[in-house]
């Protein structure tokens, strides 16, 4: 989730959510200044972390957040299966983000 009050930037934070309402957000995150800079963020879903309910790892630059999933998040075989950005903001701000040179990658575990 990319969102925040203008005068400090805004942040970068880990969020899921299921089907059934369970859901997590990280309180705290990276901040993206509003400059023309570049960066590099990775998002990392690891299904088997925090005692196998799953985490989930952002990096914003040098930056790491950690969001562990609730028991509750995978409950009736939930599967991370999309991801995307949102941009929440309140009083009809809004944020244009741009994204070049996206590389994915994914490994199929046992």
């Amino acid at each position: 989730m990319i969102e925040g009050p203008s005068q400090i930037g805004h942040y970068f934070r880990p969020i899921y959510a299921n089907s059934k309402d369970a859901n997590g957000v990280s309180e705290q995150g990276p901040i993206i200044r509003a400059n023309a800079n570049r960066h590099d963020w990775t998002l990392e879903y690891n299904p088997r972390a925090n005692s196998g309910t799953g985490n989930i790892i952002i990096t914003f630059d040098d930056k790491t957040v950690s969001l562990p999933l609730k028991s509750d998040a995978k409950s009736d075989l939930a599967v991370f299966n999309r991801f995307g950005l949102l941009s929440y903001q309140r009083g009809g701000h809004y944020l244009d983000i741009y994204f070049d040179n996206l590389t994915y990658t994914a490994k199929k575990t046992p």
